[in-house]
């Protein structure tokens, strides 16, 4: 926050007046300043308040160049709030012009119950003006000055809360650098006017004088009116130069402005002007060792902050030293041909507009050093150059290459670092998860949402490969993006970096659901062949009773002993096939009974059909499949009752010989029938009670069966099995 105020008091004046003000001009100004002071709120309790008190207005070079220091330094301090106030002393004023003031601060800030944690004063006006009145405004305020001439510290007696900084200046380093630029000027023009200002300035230049006057030539211009200075200074010559202590006067002995000054030398004189302040040196001013506005500033605030973070004024001794510069006018500089490195090296240059060359000359002159040093190493890089790009292009086509084996490969590879947080995923994580891949990146299974038992799982796993710098294999069951379950295999292996240190692990996980479940079938396989190889060694066993017993009901007494053989041979044929159709299916326990009667009609008709009989089978639906258990015996039935008809029913020999084989099932109903067009069985047969061995067969076997067995005459003989098909 800010304030301006401009009111005219008197007061000794140390440095150049600057043209008349309208008093009227001022009052209003006054009334705006009361008007804004009484809109703007403050908070007390926020901000520390700092009072920046200037001796001058603003316009003022000085002045403003210290406002501006004020401004930059403090704008960092969000907790410091400051407020300014302009006495404009250096214009007319009134002798009650203090009292003035005195009542217009009591006014502002003590009835208003705003209190300063420090006061800044510049320049001797404001300090003159606390010494005299500040415990009867602002209290016990601390208080920093700045920009006071020549200050003895006698002047803090009696007062504790004060310190601040010296302004001195420096005319004889002034004098020597004016002789260092120009080492051939034999005389001096040395400008002053006869205020209270000017004629101090006087007598310290009196009081150093002497040093000089063996090798150089002084002109006094003391003063003196516009014309008169003007006249003396437009006869200079080159081995001249001009000191610049004060303002001289116009015409008509008003007061000039510093920058009217100059502007009238330079219509009379290329001579250049060596000065004492800073503001000089903007209005065009050659060089000088001066009083700094900027500096004077920087030094009160470093003071001034110290104060504020609680260390006491008493404890902070003045800065006695005046913070001066050299400063020299570049353009000026410049114009007159004096080469920079004959300058200070703390000179400071104003207004210097710095060239390309002139900023970076040091870099373009190594830069060439080392185009040319480095002309040797150009050459070979360039020769080097092709191989360095087929090794790049080799690289990239290597990138594709894996980039292409990572995005189409069936496995999911992911990449950690040694936080757990994913830095890769191909598209085959993508895939599975459902996740996109950019959501992975920079996140940890937890951060993902996984499950809590996967997430312990793979994280154990990581940092197992991370602790022991070696591979790991986890097994582990994932629901895919659809929620089917999968079975997989991660391998985990870590990567290094130059140091030999896990940087991070790379996995590869593989769905192995298809792997297991063919381990699965083949186990299972395995255990049915195992158990089928029993069941065969039981079967063998059986099936060798069955023959004997067949052998045991066979006619023994038949003369022919090729007959029962043939008989047994068939018996036993029927029980192989039903063996050989089991092996050759995938199902090692059902047989399917239609191709199985295929095959025996076949077989019995090749040993038995000296009638050339037509046989036929037919069978609905095409496939009736019979459990092993049953097969056997339905199997040695079919045989029985198609070798009896081939050997009882054809007797006579009808014209058109023919057996018809019928199967049929319905729900697990199976009816197994053979029917022939012979001679027909004698009436009055029992046929449960017959005592033939093929009878006594086929009643054995379908009691077995635990089937229904009917028999009927009806041009041939009809024989008919029912039974239930077991699992």
């Amino acid at each position: 926050m800010s304030r301006e105020w401009h009111i005219l008091i008197p007061v000794r004046n140390r440095r150049p007046l600057v043209p008349r003000v309208p008093f009227a001009r001022l009052v209003m100004s006054a009334v705006v300043c009361v008007l804004l002071v009484s809109s703007v709120s403050i908070n007390a309790d926020a901000a520390r308040r700092v009072l920046v008190l200037h001796s001058y207005h603003p316009g003022y070079d000085w002045t403003d160049s210290m406002q501006a220091t004020f401004v930059e330094r403090f704008h960092p301090y969000d907790d410091i709030e400051l407020y300014i106030e302009y006495m404009d002393t250096q214009r007319p004023h009134t002798a009650d012009t203090f009292d003035a003031l005195e009542q217009l601060y009591r006014h502002r800030y003590t009835a208003a119950g705003l209190y300063f944690d420090l006061i800044i004063a510049t320049d001797d006006p404001a300090l003159d003006f606390l010494f005299e009145r500040k415990q009867r405004i602002f209290g016990l305020t601390p208080v920093v000055f700045c920009g006071v001439n020549d200050f003895e510290p006698y002047r803090l007696e009696g007062y504790s809360d004060y310190t601040g900084v010296n302004e001195a200046l420096d005319i004889q380093r002034t004098i020597d650098l004016a002789l260092e630029l120009r080492p051939h000027a034999d005389r001096f023009a040395v400008i002053s006017d006869g205020s209270l200002t000017g004629r101090l300035n006087v007598e310290r230049f009196e009081a150093i004088r002497p040093r000089y006057e063996s090798s150089v030539a002084f002109t006094e211009l003391y003063d003196l009116r516009a014309p008169e200075v003007l006249s003396v200074l437009s006869r200079l010559g080159d081995g001249d130069a001009i000191l610049y202590l004060s303002l001289f006067h116009a015409a008509d002995g008003g007061r000039m402005s510093v920058r009217d000054n100059f502007q009238l030398i330079k219509s009379v004189t290329d001579v250049p002007v060596f000065s004492l302040w800073d503001f000089t040196i903007h209005a065009g001013a050659f060089a000088g060792v001066v009083a700094s506005a900027t500096e004077q500033a920087n030094t009160a605030t470093d003071l001034a902050l110290r104060v504020l973070a609680g260390e006491p004024p008493a404890s902070i001794p003045p800065v006695m030293e005046s913070p001066n510069v050299t400063m020299v006018n570049y353009p000026l500089l410049r114009s007159s041909g004096v080469p920079l490195r004959n300058l200070p090296p703390d000179a400071v240059l104003h207004d210097r507009q710095i060239s390309v060359f002139e900023q970076y000359w040091p870099y373009i002159v190594a830069a060439l050093v080392f185009v040319i040093s480095q002309s040797a190493l150009i050459a070979a890089l360039l020769r080097s150059r092709g191989k360095m790009r087929r090794a790049r292009r080799e690289l990239r086509e290597r990138q594709r290459e894996l980039q292409a084996i990572t995005e189409n490969a069936p496995d999911i590879i992911t990449r950690f670092d040694r936080n757990l947080r994913h830095t890769f995923v191909n598209d085959e994580g993508e895939r599975v998860s459902g996740i996109p891949r950019s959501a992975f990146i920079g996140k940890t299974h937890a951060d993902l949402g996984m499950p809590s038992p996967l997430i312990e799982q793979w994280q154990s796993a990581l940092q197992l490969v991370i602790d022991t710098a070696g591979p790991t294999t986890e097994l582990f069951r994932f629901p895919d993006a659809a929620g089917v379950p999968h079975d997989y295999e991660m391998r985990a292996v870590p990567e290094f970096d130059e140091h030999d240190q896990v940087k991070s692990v790379l996995t590869i996980t593989r769905d192995i659901t298809e792997s297991l479940r063919a381990q699965e079938a083949l186990a299972n396989s395995l255990r049915e062949k195992e158990a089928l190889l029993k069941e065969v060694h039981h079967r063998v066993k059986n099936n060798l009773q069955v023959v004997a017993s067949l052998v045991s009901l066979s006619d023994t007494d038949r003369a022919s002993s090729d007959d029962l053989l043939r008989d047994v041979r068939q018996r036993v044929l029927a029980m192989a096939r039903i063996h050989e159709r089991l092996y050759q299916s995938e199902d090692f326990a059902r047989v399917d009974l239609v191709a199985y009667t295929q095959d025996m009609v076949r077989e019995v008709s090749g040993a038995y059909n000296t009638v050339g009989a037509q046989v036929q089978v037919d069978a609905v639906p095409e496939r009736v499949y019979l459990p092993i258990i049953q097969a056997v015996p339905c199997g040695l039935l079919l045989t029985e009752l198609l070798t009896n008809a081939y050997k009882h029913a054809f007797v006579a020999c009808p014209e058109s010989p023919r057996i018809l084989v019928s199967v049929r099932q319905s729900s697990d109903q199976i009816e197994l029938s053979v029917q022939d067009n012979g001679v027909g069985i004698p009436h009055g047969t029992d046929f449960h009670r017959a005592t033939t061995t093929g009878f006594t067969i086929i009643s054995a076997l379908a009691q077995q069966l635990q089937a229904e067995l009917t028999v009927s005459n009806s041009d041939g003989t009809v024989i008919c099995l029912r039974f239930v098909a077991g699992d």
